[in-house]
């Protein structure tokens, strides 16, 4: 009885700690890092290292907003796709022509105010 038990927890670990590195990845991945940044969670000393290097570092996802959320608009009005090269993340943002308001998808005017999209004043 003593072995049965002695290998449920020892499987109940294994899958806890597959399912915590398989969280490890999902998390790099989104943040816009490589996914073999998470085998780094592997390793016993590296992980806590990695842990500081990822709460204090600029990530990459982070650094293509930034860059093409604050570029300066050249098309106002029609919809702007973002991507990143290493997670392909898309989205598609709308804004207004006369006042710079985010838009809903499909709407016909600017809710802030009231010109119709497509149109500048």
């Amino acid at each position: 009885m003593e072995v049965l038990t002695s290998a449920f927890f020892i499987f109940l670990y294994s899958v806890i700690a597959l399912f915590t590195i398989y969280c490890y990845f999902r998390i790099i991945v989104k943040a816009g890092y490589a996914w073999e940044y998470g085998l780094l969670s592997i390793i016993p000393v590296l992980d806590i290292i990695w842990f500081f290097i990822f709460a204090f570092d600029k990530w990459p996802i982070q650094e293509t907003l930034d860059k093409n959320l604050n570029s300066p608009r050249q098309e106002t009005g029609k919809r702007r796709v973002v991507s990143t090269a290493s997670t392909e993340l898309k989205y598609a943002i709308n804004f207004c022509p006369s006042c710079g308001q985010k838009l809903s998808q499909g709407v016909k005017y600017c809710s802030n105010c009231g010109s119709k999209v497509g149109e500048t004043t």
